[in-house]
């Protein structure tokens, strides 16, 4: 659901990079510093592995980073800006009225297929893209990035699940997300996602108050100048 490229899916990806912006960084900023700055490998896929590498040790550090991020973001909900959050209970309301039939599924695909999949996961996969970092990533920096952007796109995929649909990934994914998706981490990604698709009362006027501010001053009314005719 959603995964398609359409003119309205681009044009909620475009909105959530301008209203979302200062919610990205808050989320994603302090985690995104700490793997640039340690440089360890996350690397699970045995054919990839150097002789220096230890698979344990490696998926320790996928684990480590994973859960560090998703908890991140699920305790971030409050923090949704507002107009986002009616977006996505607009987007879950329309969903649940399209698909009657499977609504528990879609009511959380609906949301995670533009929150997980298109916001938090491209964000961790190119940092700089997204203003989260000035430089590019090494190579094992890079690699990691891309592991844990699976991970967590997986994770935050759960409605798919709902009717016992297997996951589409690579073998080596496999143990991982085995160990990853427990009632625990489940039920944290669902309580984020109800949350974010839950509209406050105050709505409008929190939006209000937690716009993003590009430019600060007065705004001065200018005349135009009007150039004189002759006939």
């Amino acid at each position: 659901l959603f995964r398609g490229n359409s003119v309205a899916s681009k044009v909620i990806d475009e909105f959530m990079k301008v209203v979302g912006h200062s919610y990205l960084h808050r989320t994603l900023q302090p985690c995104i510093d700490e793997i640039f700055e340690l440089k360890r490998s996350c690397e699970i896929d045995q054919t990839k592995l150097n002789e220096t590498e230890n698979l344990d040790v490696n998926m320790t550090n996928l684990l480590f980073f994973v859960e560090k991020l998703m908890s991140a973001i699920t305790s971030s909900a409050r923090s949704c800006p507002p107009l986002m959050v009616k977006i996505f209970s607009m987007l879950r309301m329309a969903a649940i009225k399209q698909f009657p039939d499977i609504h528990d599924e879609v009511g959380y695909t609906a949301i995670s297929g533009f929150i997980f999949l298109r916001f938090f996961a491209p964000a961790i996969l190119n940092p700089k893209l997204f203003g989260l970092r000035p430089e590019n990533p090494n190579p094992v920096v890079a690699r990691s990035l891309l592991l844990i952007s699976k991970t967590i796109q997986n994770l935050g995929n759960i409605g798919s699940r709902q009717r016992g649909s297997s996951l589409r990934k690579e073998d080596y994914m496999v143990p991982l997300l085995t160990q990853l998706m427990d009632p625990q981490h489940i039920k944290a990604v669902k309580n984020y996602l109800d949350a974010v698709a839950t509209e406050e009362t105050n709505c409008l006027e929190s939006s209000l108050q937690l716009c993003t501010v590009y430019r600060e001053g007065y705004l001065v009314k200018r005349a135009l100048a009007r150039k004189k005719l002759s006939v």
